[in-house]
């Protein structure tokens, strides 16, 4: 099984030292982002999803939860969401 770890500063994993575990550890994946703020978006999403559409939403059947908590193409493509709005 590997494991990935999602690091936002690179700079403490480029000592040789770090590099030489790693490559003796490949199940070890390190995976860089571009900040920190990359990852609060992809946990404010997550925040949103979980607030605005789950636990609010009534679902008969996995398809519709899945159908009604999927993010209008909109909100996907540069336009925020408006406050409070709810699918």
């Amino acid at each position: 099984m590997k494991l990935w770890a999602s690091i936002g500063v690179p700079v403490g994993f480029e000592s040789p030292a770090v590099q030489d575990w790693l490559a003796k550890h490949p199940r070890f994946n390190m995976h860089f982002t571009p900040s920190a703020s990359w990852l609060n978006m992809v946990e404010r999403f997550f925040r949103d999803i979980t607030t605005e559409r789950l636990r609010r939403g009534v679902f008969t059947s996995v398809s519709e939860r899945n159908t009604r908590c999927a993010p209008p193409s909109a909100e996907c493509h540069g336009q925020p969401p408006r406050k409070g709005a709810v699918a």
